[in-house]
């Protein structure tokens, strides 16, 4: 019996570090969770979630059930939104198509279902949010919204922004 709670005390313990090691795929960005809560606005609290590596973001997906070429997924209407190391890294080079990304996600925690619409509004919140949060100028914020709209009309239909 003693050899027994032994062995089931050797499993609560494998188990419980295991799940502490899963729940390390992803963590919180305290960074990029401040922007996105003031870009939100209305007192909601929004958490970004940055993966340190693409085998932990791989592993995210997968927990999940999404296909591992996405680069960050929200759900609708939850101030959550999860981003792959890729993204969370251009964000800080304010590179376009993570700054996309990033806004895109965003507008989706705030309810907006569709991938259109959702890229539509991304777009047209891009410029204040580039001057607003990484202190752009108008020129610079015009710089990055042209590549991102660009990069944006090449995505697959059901995400290009036409007729906004």
């Amino acid at each position: 019996m003693a050899r027994r709670a032994v062995v089931w005390s050797a499993v609560v313990v494998a188990v419980l570090a295991l799940c502490s090691w899963a729940g390390a795929a992803t963590k919180a960005s305290p960074q990029l969770s401040r922007i996105a809560t003031e870009f939100r606005g209305g007192g909601v609290h929004e958490t970004v979630y940055c993966s340190d590596t693409q085998a932990d973001w791989s592993a995210t997906l997968s927990r999940r059930h999404l296909p591992q070429y996405a680069v960050g997924f929200a759900y609708i209407g939850q101030p959550k939104v999860w981003l792959s190391p890729s993204i969370c890294a251009g964000i800080a080079r304010v590179d376009p198509w993570a700054i996309l990304v990033f806004v895109h996600e965003l507008i989706h925690t705030t309810g907006i279902r569709n991938e259109r619409r959702t890229n539509c509004r991304a777009l047209a919140a891009e410029r204040s949010f580039l001057q607003r949060f990484f202190g752009l100028s108008p020129d610079q914020a015009q710089s990055v919204y042209d590549q991102s709209n660009a990069r944006a009309l090449n995505e697959p239909p059901q995400y290009r922004p036409t007729s906004c």
